[in-house]
């Protein structure tokens, strides 16, 4: 949520100073994207970004869950979809 925003798609205070911007997810999306190229970017970073890798702090699960997340965020379940919310406000 500090590069990508929360569930309310404004940037943070970090993501606004960030050049190359970063998608605010719950707004921009990658859900066009493949779930294989998402989950690449998480492992991997992005170069010449702000992206950065998180093979080395993420478990391969954990780097699936967020990718299956953010392909999926714009169809949420509705109970899934307050608790995103709730986690965006506290954000």
């Amino acid at each position: 949520m500090v590069c990508h925003g929360g569930a309310d798609g404004r940037a943070g205070k970090i993501a606004r100073g960030l050049y190359q911007t970063a998608p605010q997810l719950a707004k921009d999306g990658v859900e066009d994207d493949p779930a294989g190229v998402v989950s690449w970017k998480i492992q991997h970073g992005i170069r010449l970004t702000g992206m950065p890798a998180f093979g080395k702090t993420l478990n391969q699960k954990q780097i699936w869950e967020v990718a299956f997340f953010l392909a999926k965020m714009d169809h949420l379940p509705p109970a899934a979809k307050r608790e995103w919310k709730k986690i965006g406000a506290k954000g």
